[in-house]
């Protein structure tokens, strides 16, 4: 591919064609919420809407298809009792084992470092910290640290726990509670030392990056004495570190000749970086010194360790663990309930949601997410809250409002994809054109369609940098991480001059510390990345992404198929033009006669009224399509022998010169190792525009970065339409079909 055809691509997002010839517009899209209102359509034709008087209020979802009511009468085949004597069996069982676990857990805790780890471990490390203390300066073999071996936790069981044997299915929390026990008993008798878990076999001990932090704040000899102290203070049991120890020694002043702000400082450091340590100010007179400067005390403190169970109990008394509701058939049960959000990114509202019941992120589900700008209305389900707590806080989150919560529990949460549509209501403002032409170009989108490019919400918006989503998906692909963390790292956040800052700082100085503290807030993409930096290494490029959320991380990925994606869409446009050509992929008849089915249901949505309309033989449930309205090829592990391609029918001479299909039928594929790809011309477009970032799904013995494997690829209709419309630019779409696209096609620019 030449360099000219590949920047414009880059520049517009792979968009650069049209599917009709009219004239084009300016005007002002966006510019208030109320700008841009959407409204989620459900698998039933239902218009889904929240108005203003129905916050907090109650609403029955039992004639839904696709939501399954939980019976309050549900029973296993065994019946009632034996259900009851299992229930109580299992809960002994339970209840042993965390036994059994508390006494494990007590006992590890209590060890001395030397029952844990072996002598000649400890004198690698002690020989190691050694060359540390009393050095500001850190070569480079003292900063790849010292690793050594995790002692098999059931010898530790079989010394000091003879009566105790752990059972297998507890063997995985054993080892783990070892090696936090390791960690702890390491980090109290080394401050200055980070320890780190490699490949579940291996610690690795070395340099700490507080020990910088503290040493900027600190004269030499101060920092001298605070080392000396950490040192003659190694153990966890304050009365133990004191035996033959003179009072003296069990503290040390330091920063007496520091002023109030920088003893601030001080305090606010120790107590952020040194968890072993408390430090107070003592003036003159409880330091016993008239006419002297105020110090810092600093001392050790007794670090209890607090057992798993202990911590879980607090927790449900406080509201932040969730109560048991699982039902019987070893399912759990869900609240379904109307959010309406105002100019509020969709993983942000979920954060929220859970902040203020207080449950992870993870325990709520939708059908589809939605943009940041404008006012949007969707269905959601939560796992385990009941309606009466979603009710509570119908109206204390800024900028979203809950309503129409069910009446009754389901059995299952709601599935991604699974919807009819959107429907969207648009106002474009300060249009520049005469009345004809804007009545043209809407007359001329509503006949011949538009292409269905993913907008630039999911490839992003282009930056002459090129710091762009699908750029950082690329570079995940071929297995560059390096490149990719840095192009998230730049790339991402809301107040990005600051963010640029920041990360400058970070890979001028390698300080995480100052650059965390220089991100402006919401910066949560690089907080995550930078932190997990600071725990692994610089060069740790790989585990800082796998740090990332598992939605993040695959919106980079999928944002570089739909890159790929529209960029075919645009080289097909200048190479056939709006026609099907022999090679083409089209779905089976059946599968376009289901595809019928629903645009036809979408239709009958016209005027938005939210109310339920079904066709003969209920609803169709497109299960196939995720929430971009690409079927994905699962079971990649088979190649490309997969159930849904062979539901693809490649278009042959005979069947062009029938004229029985036409751009309408048109699909193209997302790259991935299990698409087939169309038998013509655009098959070799296909592998230039990958070969451009050195991706090769076509060749299987290509090597490829270990995300490549989550992406089998998928298809997606190069044309789409809109479904009933009027003037004032309320219209529905096909679910995945981005608005944006239309009204694109319709001004002819980018939105």
């Amino acid at each position: 591919m030449d360099s000219e055809t590949w920047e414009e691509l880059l520049q517009h997002g792979g968009m650069v064609s049209f599917m009709n010839e009219s004239k084009g517009f300016q005007g002002s899209l966006k510019d208030s919420a109320e700008d841009f209102v959407v409204n989620e359509i459900d698998l039933d034709g239902n218009v889904i809407k929240l108005e203003e008087d129905e916050t907090g209020s109650r609403f029955d979802y039992s004639g839904c298809s696709y939501l399954r009511v939980l019976r309050a009468d549900t029973q296993t085949s065994s019946g009632p009792e034996a259900v009851k004597k299992a229930e109580v069996e299992e809960e002994c069982a339970g209840e042993r084992t965390s036994v059994l676990l508390e006494q494990i857990e007590e006992s590890l805790f209590k060890a001395e470092l030397k029952d844990l780890i072996s002598e000649e471990a400890i004198k690698q490390v002690e020989t190691y910290a050694q060359t540390l203390e009393g050095d500001d300066k850190v070569d480079d073999v003292k900063s790849k640290g010292v690793m050594i071996d995790i002692p098999d936790a059931e010898a530790f069981l079989r010394r000091h726990l003879p009566d105790v044997s752990a059972a297998p299915e507890i063997s995985a929390q054993v080892t783990k509670l070892f090696r936090s026990a390791c960690h702890h008993a390491m980090k109290t008798r080394w401050p200055w030392i980070k320890t780190t878990t490699v490949d579940g076999k291996f610690i690795k001990a070395e340099k700490d990056a507080i020990f910088d932090e503290i040493s900027e704040l600190l004269v030499k000899d101060d920092l001298e004495k605070l080392q000396l102290f950490a040192v003659t203070t190694r153990r966890m049991n304050q009365k133990k570190c004191q035996e033959g120890v003179d009072a003296a020694s069990s503290f040390v002043l330091i920063g007496q000749n520091a002023d109030r702000a920088c003893r601030t400082k001080i305090h606010q450091c120790i107590s952020r970086c040194l968890p072993f340590f408390r430090s107070t100010t003592e003036t003159k007179r409880s330091a016993g010194e008239e006419g002297g400067a105020s110090a810092i005390r600093v001392e050790r403190k007794e670090m209890k360790h607090i057992k798993s169970s202990e911590l879980n109990k607090k927790n449900e008394r406080r509201g932040t663990r969730p109560q048991k509701f699982k039902i019987e058939d070893g399912g759990y049960w869900y609240t379904a309930f109307v959010l309406r959000k105002e100019h509020v990114e969709h993983l942000e509202a979920i954060s929220r949601l859970a902040d203020a019941l207080q449950v992870p992120p993870s325990y709520f589900s939708y059908h589809g997410t939605k943009d940041k700008v404008g006012i949007t209305t969707q269905l959601f389900a939560v796992r385990g809250v009941k309606g009466e707590r979603l009710a509570g806080i119908s109206n204390k989150i800024s900028r979203i409002r809950i309503g129409k919560i069910s009446t009754s529990s389901y059995a299952q949460p709601l599935s991604l994809g699974h919807l009819l549509g959107n429907r969207f209501q648009i106002r474009i403002r300060e249009i520049s054109a005469k009345r004809e032409v804007v009545e043209g170009a809407v007359g001329e989108l509503g006949r011949s369609g538009f292409f269905n490019y993913f907008g630039s919400q999911r490839v992003g918006r282009y930056s002459a940098d090129h710091l762009m989503p699908h750029r950082v998906g690329a570079s995940m692909m071929r297995g560059d991480f390096e490149t990719a963390l840095k192009t998230l790292l730049y790339g991402q956040g809301d107040n990005k001059e600051k963010c640029r800052q920041a990360i400058d700082f970070y890979y001028e100085t390698k300080n995480i510390s100052k650059a965390l503290k220089m991100l402006p807030r919401g910066s949560r993409v690089q907080e995550i990345v930078l932190k997990a930096l600071q725990r692994n290494g610089h060069e740790a490029h790989l585990e800082a992404i796998k740090a990332l959320p598992h939605g993040i991380r695959s919106l980079h990925l999928q944002s570089y198929q739909s890159f790929v994606f529209n960029c075919m869409v645009s080289l097909r446009m200048r190479k056939f033009g709006r026609q099907a050509v022999e090679g083409d992929l089209v779905w089976s008849s059946e599968r376009m006669a289901d595809r019928k089915r629903r645009l036809e249901l979408l239709s009958e949505c016209a005027d938005g009224s939210g109310k339920r309309r079904k066709l003969d033989g209920g609803s169709f449930v497109g299960q196939e399509e995720d929430e971009d309205g690409v079927v994905e090829s699962k079971n990649h592990a088979e190649g490309t022998d997969t159930a849904e391609n062979k539901r693809i029918k490649t278009l042959t001479k005979e069947d062009i010169a029938s004229g029985s299909y036409g751009i309408q039928d048109v699909i193209l594929p997302l790259p991935g190792r299990s698409v087939i790809y169309p038998d013509n011309e655009m098959k070799e477009e296909y592998r230039k525009l990958l070969a451009q970032d050195d991706v090769d799904f076509q060749d299987p013995t290509a090597k490829l970065g270990p995300f490549a494997s989550q992406c089998p690829g998928g298809y997606r209709q190069v044309v789409e339409y809109i479904k009933s419309w009027d003037l004032l630019l309320s219209f529905n779409l096909p679910k995945s079909c981005y608005a944006t696209s239309a009204i694109r096609e319709m001004m002819k620019e980018c939105v």
